[in-house]
């Protein structure tokens, strides 16, 4: 008896868990991020503009709320004057944020807006020629921003997204500025 009572108790709590219906969104696409930090740009230069990738994962429990985890990656070059401004060298910066938080959003017929606030860590390498300069350096990485998703079709649409990304590399304050845009699948 105590067996079948087991049994018609699981039963009675999973069906309104099979019915229940998880959405959610997947991004990929290019994302331009203009770095810089409060004395100048990354290594105490001028501000670096990279070019990249940025991807998310987007799960929605409820239909305003959802979780995300947020990756990007930014490459490009820049200069860097230590003692005079007519000598300086050139360095290679790739830089990957991994980022998690909540997310809310809205919908009126094709147009989601939503908005984020995310926390997690910030990686940065700079070399010159392969040759390592400071090394690599990690930082906790905070954004918060928003964007908006066009719908196409069912189940797929175009984002645009703007994030404010604040870092610390080499104990120097950035204060980043990420626009993406690219496609998302729904699901």
């Amino acid at each position: 008896m105590r067996n079948k009572l087991i049994v018609v108790l699981m039963f009675v709590i999973s069906a309104p868990l099979g019915r229940a219906q998880v959405s959610g969104n997947a991004f990929l696409g290019y994302s331009f991020a203009d770095e810089g930090s409060s004395t100048g740009g990354i290594v105490n230069g001028n501000r670096i503009a990279l070019n990249g990738w940025n991807a998310s994962i987007e799960i929605k429990p409820t239909r305003w709320v959802g979780v995300v985890a947020d990756f990007s990656g930014h490459y490009g070059s820049g200069k860097q004057s230590f003692t005079e401004p007519t000598v300086f060298f050139l360095y290679d910066a790739h830089e990957h944020e991994f980022l998690f938080g909540p997310r809310v959003s809205a919908t009126f017929g094709r147009i989601h807006p939503f908005g984020e606030a995310l926390l997690g860590v910030g990686l940065v390498s700079l070399t010159n020629g392969g040759v390592a300069l400071n090394g690599s350096n990690n930082s906790f990485a905070a954004a918060f921003g928003g964007g908006v998703d066009y719908k196409i079709a069912k189940l797929i649409g175009l984002r645009v997204q703007g994030d404010y990304i604040r870092t610390d590399f080499f104990s120097i304050a950035q204060n980043n500025f990420r626009l993406s845009t690219g496609v998302i699948l729904r699901f």
